[in-house]
């Protein structure tokens, strides 16, 4: 997969962090605390400049309450 794709997935991901994560009313810091990671590295995932673990995925979703 080429850089391109990689980073346009990235932001995708990013954006449906940030749309779940207001639709909680929850603030980057709750949920990184919850996440157990800082608020910093959330916000980096969010603006699609950084990739996550499939294990930091798939306890996003879980805190978060998507399938």
């Amino acid at each position: 997969m080429d850089e391109d794709k990689l980073a346009e997935l990235r932001r995708l991901l990013g954006a449906k962090v940030v749309f779940y994560r207001k639709l909680k009313g929850w603030n980057q810091l709750k949920l990184a605390d919850r996440l157990g990671i800082t608020r910093q590295y959330l916000s980096k995932i969010e603006h699609g400049q950084c990739s996550c673990s499939v294990e930091l995925l798939v306890c996003i979703s879980t805190v978060l309450g998507v399938d």
